[in-house]
């Protein structure tokens, strides 16, 4: 699989394996998120060979988009479950991007990080 995990730190994981999405996730979604205090980011994110990426912020939104098409629109809900982010993350590494869009999203720019 081509993908590549972003963490909250700034570190890529370039051929990582499937299972290190839910450690990812809980860089800014479990109890180490908020130890982990100022981070370089407070956001992680999936992304596939093909563009799509999944960026989930510790204020609970979640974007997808494709950084290698401009002409399709960015993407954000939030709040979602936990199982929820792991099904998405998981669904954009292996290239299932028909399973994403069965959330409802809005589309447009995220709301900005809260300061």
């Amino acid at each position: 699989m081509a993908f590549t995990l972003v963490h909250r730190d700034g570190r890529r994981s370039e051929d990582a394996a499937l299972d290190d999405v839910l450690r990812l996730l809980a860089e800014v979604t479990g109890p180490a998120a908020a130890a982990a205090g100022s981070a370089a980011t407070d956001a992680v994110a999936v992304e596939h060979a093909a563009g799509w990426r999944l960026t989930v912020r510790a204020d609970g939104v979640v974007v997808f988009g494709n950084a290698l098409d401009e002409r399709v629109p960015d993407r954000h809900t939030r709040d979602l479950p936990p199982a929820a982010l792991v099904e998405l993350a998981e669904a954009v590494a292996v290239g299932s991007f028909y399973e994403t869009l069965d959330h409802e999203w809005r589309e447009g720019a995220p709301p900005p990080v809260p300061s």
